[in-house]
């Protein structure tokens, strides 16, 4: 993101004359083995060079310039949109396989097998791939009622369990169209009456039809309006269509790439209903029969999201410089993840170390701001979860948490400043040793149940407040059952007391678990409190 773009946008470009940095960007590029040269230069930050210059990188170099008073190198190396494993080299994303959990280990399989695929002439890839755009282009302006009438024989059809992804289902390493049909039972109460359909999200582009009829469609891959997987599906049924009895539900698919299908909801969130809210609620999640349509075939020009292209193109030719660290700002591309970010996480950073022959190469990275993804809030949770687990994995590893500077209808927050602050502060107090600087925010260490109280722990606590200086918010607390209320949060010092009037024997907690969370709990340094969840409470007093 560049500073051009970035909050006080004017001010920040028209300060950058600073002589003693130079600034390197590496352009966007791929390869699909290790490269030892790369096309770009060095340029001293002024105005002109710094404008385009990424924003966080230059906020993190400025502070470091005046802070230490000594000329700054800046390299940034960085590809909006892309996802991790691109950035790790080939040798330890082999070995990340092999401590990846299925089906997580199976995709990846799956991407390097793609990138294996190219062959020595990405030239000749190319041009297959845009016969087999102009194939599904085709399909999708021609095809349009092609399996959508009640009547079509689906009989020797597949059967995928919705929802899912269609490459846990069936369909490995497939971009492309599908046809899903669902056959339901209408009751007879439902007769002429409007309805909805609850289809949840569509991952990326659908058309949708009841009994024949188009009642819905989000998204165009001929017009390129498909970045639209998070974007639950809410489609009307007039009543003059709607008869008791066998019914069929039809929606033509396409996906570009990554994971594809009907698998952005819980099967519970996929359902008719009556359009005045009455009654009960009929699930069309289950079984649904699906037959795949042409098929995308590789890109080069998609290259950029598979295992290792990246490094091999724009990490390996820098292996001559001597780092003195590394900042990184990922993760909005790996976010359905969860707990296998950990690993993908640690496998990069094993990957530059390596390289590079700087086994303690400090590595400090950002914990994503909050953003709206998508229908599940605890989407996120899980990834800042992951992101978190990274530090007390390897040496030398610190995270900040930025959940205060978001903006969640927009998922690049603009104030590039203070996340390259926090980075530099990082920097200055572990790497620089500096002394007097917070550089982290609160962390929790440990919960203990005291009667009906939960007595949490917290780390890098001093001066423990709000920064409104009203009730820490954003903690909730759940009995076995799991059931989350929002909890009366005491600071108390270093710890924080959580109770609930309705809950006598607490055992779990969580902290900011939503994708929207943004608490108001920081420490004497303003910095804010990381989320977390805690699963089992130590019983301490009873």
């Amino acid at each position: 993101w560049s500073l051009s773009a970035s909050a006080s946008a004017e001010e920040a470009i028209a300060s950058a004359n600073l002589s003693r940095i130079r600034l390197l960007t590496i352009p966007n590029v791929v390869a699909f083995q290790p490269s030892t040269t790369i096309d770009a230069r060095w340029s001293v930050c002024t105005p002109e060079t710094a404008r385009s210059f990424s924003a966080v990188a230059y906020f993190f170099g400025r502070q470091l310039h005046a802070e230490l008073d000594v000329p700054i190198g800046l390299i940034n190396t960085s590809w909006s949109g892309t996802r991790i494993e691109p950035w790790t080299a080939a040798q330890h994303i082999h070995g990340l396989i092999s401590r990846l959990p299925e089906p997580a280990a199976q995709v990846v399989k799956q991407a390097v097998s793609r990138r294996q695929a190219f062959g020595p002439d990405p030239h000749l890839i190319q041009q297959q791939y845009m016969k087999s755009v102009a194939t599904l282009k085709e399909a999708e302006a021609t095809g349009s009622t092609e399996f959508a009438e009640p009547t079509v024989n689906d009989r020797e059809w597949l059967e995928m369990t919705v929802p899912s992804t269609w490459e846990a289902g069936g369909l490995p390493d497939f971009d492309g169209m599908v046809w899903f049909r669902r056959h339901l039972q209408i009751p007879g109460q439902w007769q002429g009456k409007d309805l909805v359909l609850h289809l949840g999200p569509v991952d990326e582009v659908d058309v949708t039809w009841f009994n024949g009829v188009r009642i819905g469609a989000t998204g165009s891959y001929a017009d390129s309006v498909f970045a639209l997987w998070s974007q639950p599906r809410v489609y009307d049924i007039p009543g003059e269509i709607v008869r008791s009895g066998s019914a069929v539900l039809a929606v033509r698919a396409i996906d570009t790439a990554y994971a594809g299908g009907l698998w952005g909801s819980e099967a519970d969130q996929m359902y008719l209903a009556l359009a005045d809210g009455s009654g009960d609620h009929l699930l069309v999640s289950g079984n649904w029969k699906y037959r795949a349509g042409p098929q995308l075939s590789i890109s080069s020009s998609g290259s950029q999201q598979l295992p290792s292209t990246l490094y091999n193109a724009m990490i390996h030719p820098l292996v001559p410089f001597s780092l003195r660290g590394a900042i990184w700002y990922q993760g909005e591309s790996n976010v359905n993840e969860g707990s296998v970010y950990t690993e993908k996480m640690i496998a990069l950073i094993d990957s530059w170390r390596d390289v590079f022959g700087q086994g303690d190469l400090p590595f400090y990275f950002v914990q994503l701001a909050p953003f709206r993804y998508g229908n599940d809030p605890t989407l996120l949770p899980r990834l800042w979860e992951a992101q978190t687990q990274v530090p007390a994995r390897r040496s030398n590893v610190a995270n900040i948490a930025i959940n205060d500077v978001g903006n969640v209808d927009d998922i690049h927050p603009r104030d590039k400043q203070t996340v390259g602050s926090r980075l530099a502060n990082l920097a200055l107090r572990r790497t620089y040793r500096l002394d007097g600087i917070w550089d982290q925010g609160p962390r929790f260490v440990s919960m203990q149940r005291q009667g009906n109280t939960l007595r949490l722990l917290f780390d890098y606590a001093q001066g423990l407040i709000t920064r409104d200086g009203r009730m820490a918010t954003g903690f909730e607390i759940a009995a076995e059952d799991g059931i989350f209320v929002t909890a009366t949060a005491i600071i108390d010092g270093e710890h924080i007391n959580l109770s609930h009037s309705d809950l006598a024997q607490p055992r779990m907690a969580r902290f900011a678990w939503h994708q929207e969370a943004s608490p108001n709990l920081i420490n004497g340094g303003g910095l804010p409190a990381t989320p977390f969840r805690a699963q089992t409470a130590t019983l301490s007093h009873p």
